[in-house]
């Protein structure tokens, strides 16, 4: 198994590809409603892509991805498990929200992974928030039935994706931190409420396509029968390209960050767009809207870290390293 962390390596040298975009918008809803696969077709195709469903007949549930366009992030519970908390798809309206197990099979074609928008589904973060009936208040050091669980508060809500090979085999893998109580500063906790921009760049392996993105959680509250915790995603705008990853194809030249490795200051030129930077875990620890910069980052950590740059037509990520 290889693991590579979020932005971790980037293949190398920043990457620039023209990406085509899933938003979902092509399933048609009607206003305020989803399809959670009860007609049975199995699942989601966009341009070859398949999104997984399975639909339980005899007890009337699903597995893996449905797709919604409700707007309801105020209403806690089971009966609300198709909204996002972000109210709503990213800039359109349709999203898909995933549970509990499931994948995207992108075998039909060699394709490379570039980027999605995720947040947490709105029966999860009210979970998590307020704590219910079966999933704890997170940053509680009491269980949902009252007793002292032994988290002292430190709580999370972890997704690992996984990319595999037509055989299966794992190539790569990122964690994503839907919430996290962890911190020694509790000013610091989160439960992910807005749609965030997840890099998915390291899952890809030059000259291997990827087969298959499949999602596993971890969390913090765990009782007899598994995890607590809604294990529950919402996601939109999968963007992709087709074809391997090529290093010819993404020696970036476009922009470049500098000194690198640096110390407490790095500078940015030719960027256009938004740039954010993340740490191995995927957490923001930067972002602005600029053209050119200088970023002051003391107060980071040594350690490796990701430069990630979001425009109109394409992504680009170049890992920087601090001393």
């Amino acid at each position: 198994m290889k693991k590579i962390y979020l932005g971790a390596f980037a293949l190398i040298a920043g990457i620039n590809i023209s990406a085509q975009t899933i938003d979902f918008e092509s399933t048609i809803l009607t206003t305020n409603s989803y399809n959670n696969g009860s007609d049975l077709s199995g699942g989601f195709t966009y341009d070859g892509i398949h999104f997984s469903n399975y639909y339980d007949t005899t007890y009337f549930y699903n597995e893996g991805f449905s797709i919604s366009n409700v707007q309801d992030n105020t209403t806690p519970g089971w009966g609300n498990q198709y909204s996002s908390m972000a109210n709503g798809g990213y800039l359109s309206a349709n999203y898909a929200i995933f549970y509990p197990s499931g994948n995207i099979d992108l075998s039909s074609t060699p394709r490379y992974v570039e980027s999605m928008r995720i947040t947490n589904s709105t029966y999860a973060a009210l979970s998590m928030k307020n704590g219910d009936a079966v999933g704890k208040k997170f940053g509680s050091i009491y269980d949902a039935n009252g007793i002292i669980d032994g988290t002292n508060g430190n709580d999370f809500l972890k997704l690992t994706i996984h990319s595999l090979s037509i055989l299966g085999d794992t190539m790569a893998s990122i964690d994503y931190y839907l919430a996290d109580f962890r911190f020694a500063d509790s000013t610091l906790d989160y439960i992910v409420e807005d749609w965030d921009l997840l890099d998915l760049t390291s899952l890809n392996i030059q000259g291997e396509s990827i087969a298959y993105l499949v999602f596993k959680f971890e969390s913090s509250d765990i009782g007899q029968f598994g995890i607590n915790t809604p294990t529950y995603f919402a996601m939109d705008d999968l963007k992709y390209a087709n074809g391997t990853a090529s290093i010819a194809e993404e020696m970036a030249a476009e922009w470049k960050v500098y000194p690198n490795p640096f110390v407490d200051i790095i500078h940015i030129e030719g960027v256009s767009g938004k740039i954010i930077i993340r740490n191995l875990e995927g957490r923001v620890v930067y972002q602005a809207d600029s053209l050119d910069k200088t970023i002051y980052l003391e107060n980071l950590p040594s350690g490796i870290y990701t430069v990630f740059v979001e425009s109109a037509n394409k992504v680009s990520t170049k890992r920087i390293v601090k001393l």
